[in-house]
């Protein structure tokens, strides 16, 4: 698409919103300090006479980014007597008059009337440049400065101009330079960007061979995956919110797997190292006994003649063991793997009581007796909480330090050590319990907690944990010691409401609305026990408070076999909806998905922006709510004060937590998008997903109580607007008003709205109350789920 003036809109749009991401903190922290120098500019232009020197000066204390200098070189103009330009009062004149004027077309006026005015030795491109010190909301420098005799433009490159089809020889006339402008203008507060001056940074840094961001919408491509931009915008923004997701609708639209796949983007794994096993190594019965001590003790202890390379790693990390046993049938083999949660290099005598008696299991295996003659000249005690067997060659483990495969000679290394190692199959060797998520199928006979933290059996004194407490245990050690550091965990719970949510996920429905503390923590906890030797033994806490590090996304399939979500649990959590299905864009494509892309930076970006400085979820902190507060713009604002005023007759309105949700959902998805983790088409967009997934979930009745309540959002969506006059309408006149006749088959009406949303500012909110409404008509009740 091009303009009157020939400019790619497009290209211009998707260059001005690639750079914005790319490069958007760095301006505002450059933007920080150059702003008061402009101010302070301003100022003395407009009551000294400023000399040539006195710019100088002034240029010279702005940032040391060739870029922002670069934008404010013609403030002093390319002439032989540049002076002229600062005793001419002809300029001066014309500055005070535009910082007095807030409309652009009378300050382009202004502009051509400068340039071409014979009295002020100037060109463009430093009248553009003072322009854009006056008003930065309006105008931009246009530079431009001789090389070998021709022109060359500084910020509208060569490969710029091509890019959006700018005309270059054009470019230095005044009334072109104005529709450049104006246009370009245009497209930048499409997309957020308020200042021409950070526009012309943007456009300084382009760079056509530096690759564009990859998004979470461009892996899911790579894996085959076509979901829209807004649905995968909505899905990480609200996990980033919130912590808690629910995908629900047709079953077969990729809940499970939009899911899947992106936990398995930020998959963790645990540091590795590798040591050699003496003569004698009886790793079957070594496994089955550390097992047993875990089991009925909560960890066991090991012994090493040496620390060696152990000390580059923080717990928790795996040690692999490689079989050095000539007379063992699995001969230079790596044949058990164990997970090591803390270590001591100390002596026999000087460890815990507890650490030595977590030892003994070496006289079950080799004999009464043994750990006397050897123990005392261990240097290296490690705890472990888990073993298991493996059977692979040494030739699946690469030595980090060396950058090399392993092979059997490398083992010798390891006698007085250990080497720092990769496994080429990390993640089908170990265990899923080891991992940062957990997916769980839900099934229909849970009716309580216990299929999700296990329970405390007081006949035989021990508590009997599951996978998901120990993947919460495991978070809570990770935060507790990492912070920003810390690593995200997931737990994916499928086909949620198989059984009732409000049974087995009660306790977390309770901690999670209990409000955060200072840390991050749950203000309230999950009870587990009350037994302290459990404690002691098992390692198992009492109760458990949920760090902020935690992420829940729950699959949901609407049908006769499942149970209706309350309002209740839908106010807990973002629900998203997976309900379009465009069959036209899914028979296979000849071109197959892009296969080898390196999705590194992009994991890399996603894991600090759900970090959040060590903070993750965002709401659980009360400054950064209040400033999400503070900068949610004025416009959605008054809509939400006019919605939930016309609501409240009818007890739908919402409380202050759910304005809160709503004004971080938008903090975090300007961010994300920043970041090029995400894309949304517009502000209008981010605001229309979070008032569709937070307001309507309350939604759940007959026709009598939620018909005009329903109209209310739906003119809402479509105006972006409702006033008093609009309550007080009858139920009969807001649907004639915004459907039509409704003497005629209603059913057809609604059905012919959800063709026709391009007339509604609010799409996504209005095509889900059409649906309701439709529901609402044709069996007399609805709900959001």
């Amino acid at each position: 698409m091009v303009n009157s003036t020939g400019i790619n809109i497009e290209n211009l749009r998707s260059i001005l919103d690639e750079q914005r991401r790319r490069y958007k903190q760095e301006w505002e922290q450059i933007w920080k300090e150059t702003e008061p120098k402009l101010i302070n500019l301003r100022k003395a232009i407009l009551t000294k006479n400023l000399t040539v020197d006195d710019i100088r000066s002034w240029k010279d204390e702005l940032p040391r980014s060739r870029s922002i200098r670069n934008i404010f070189r013609y403030v002093i103009p390319p002439i032989r007597e540049p002076q002229t330009l600062f005793e001419n009062n002809r300029l001066k004149v014309m500055l005070k008059e535009i910082n007095e004027i807030n409309d652009f077309e009378k300050c382009s006026e202004l502009f051509i009337k400068a340039v071409k005015d014979n009295t002020i030795p100037s060109n463009v491109a430093t009248i553009s440049t003072w322009w854009a010190i006056f008003k930065p909301q309006m105008f931009m420098p246009i530079l431009r400065e001789w090389v070998e005799g021709s022109m060359e433009n500084v910020i509208i490159s060569g490969r710029l101009a091509e890019r959006i089809n700018v005309d270059r020889e054009k470019i230095g006339n005044p009334e072109y330079a104005v529709e450049f402008i104006k246009t370009v203008r245009a497209v930048a507060q499409e997309i957020g960007i308020r200042n021409m001056i950070e526009v012309a940074y943007y456009f300084s840094k382009y760079d056509p061979s530096i690759k564009p961001l990859i998004s979470i919408k461009d892996f899911f491509n790579s894996k085959g995956y076509n979901f829209p931009d807004h649905l995968t915008a909505q899905f990480y923004t609200a996990l980033k919110t919130k912590g808690f997701v629910i995908l629900s609708g047709l079953s077969g639209t990729g809940k499970t797997k939009i899911a899947l796949e992106f936990v398995n983007l930020l998959k963790y794994r645990l540091p590795e190292a590798m040591g050699a096993s003496g003569k004698n190594f009886n790793f079957k019965e070594e496994i089955k006994k550390i097992r047993e001590t875990i089991e009925q003790k909560g960890f066991a202890v090991d012994a090493w003649d040496y620390v060696g390379k152990i000390k580059s790693l923080n717990p928790p990390f795996i040690l692999w063991q490689y079989n050095s046993d000539p007379k063992s049938e699995k001969y230079q083999r790596v044949v058990m793997g164990v997970v090591i949660t803390d270590y001591r290099e100390t002596t026999h005598d000087e460890l815990p009581e507890n650490w030595k008696e977590r030892l003994t299991w070496h006289e079950d295996v080799y004999g009464s007796g043994f750990l006397e003659g050897r123990i005392e000249f261990k240097k290296l005690f490690i705890k472990i909480e888990d073993v298991w067997e493996i059977d692979e060659p040494i030739s699946n483990f690469i030595d980090v330090e060396a950058g090399k495969q392993l092979f059997t000679t490398d083992a010798s290394g390891m006698k007085r050590g250990f080497k720092i190692v990769r496994c080429k199959d990390y993640e089908n060797i170990v265990p899923s319990k080891l991992k940062n998520y957990i997916f769980l199928s839900v099934r229909p006979d849970w009716r309580d907690s216990k299929p999700l933290l296990g329970y405390y059996n007081p006949l035989d004194k021990k508590y009997y944990k599951t996978p998901l407490l120990e993947l919460i245990l495991r978070a809570i050690k990770d935060y507790k010691q990492n912070k920003e550091k810390a690593m995200p965990y997931f737990v994916i719970l499928d086909e949620m409401n198989l059984a009732h949510v409000e049974y087995y996920f009660a306790d977390f429905l309770s901690v999670l609305e209990s409000g955060r503390d200072e840390d991050g923590f749950t203000r309230e906890s999950i009870k587990l026990h009350n037994d302290n030797k459990v404690e002691e033994e098992q390692g198992i806490p009492k109760e458990i408070r949920l760090p902020p590090n935690i992420y829940i996304i729950g699959t949901v399939n609407v049908d006769e076999t499942t149970y209706m979500f309350s309002p209740k649990v839908l106010d807990r959590a973002f629900t998203i909806e997976f309900h379009d299905v465009d069959l036209s864009n899914y028979l296979p494509s000849e071109i197959k998905p892009e296969e080898g892309i390196d999705f590194s930076d992009l994991r890399e970006r996603i894991i600090e922006d759900l970090r959040n400085n060590g903070k993750f979820l965002t709401y659980a902190d009360k400054a950064i709510i209040k400033d999400a507060l503070q900068k949610l713009p004025s416009q959605y604002w008054e809509i939400l004060q006019k919605l939930n005023k016309a609501l409240e007759p009818y007890d739908l309105h919402f409380g202050y937590r759910v304005v809160d949700e709503i004004a971080l959902f938008f903090k975090n998805a300007k961010e994300s998008q920043e970041k090029g983790i995400i894309s949304f088409e517009s502000e209008d967009e981010i605001f229309d997903s979070a008032l569709f997934m937070k307001i309507l979930p309350k939604f759940h009745g007959n026709r009598k109580k939620l018909e005009k309540p329903l109209l209310i959002v739906l003119k809402v969506a479509k105006y972006g607007d409702i006033d008093d006059n609009d309550i007080e309408k009858s139920t009969n006149d807001l649907f004639e008003e915004l459907l039509g006749d409704r003497k005629k088959d209603i059913s057809e009406i609604i059905i012919k709205e959800l063709n026709n949303l391009e007339n509604y500012r609010f799409k996504h909110t209005a095509k889900k109350v059409l649906r309701m409404l439709r529901q609402l008509y044709e069996v007399g009740f609805t709900s959001f789920s």
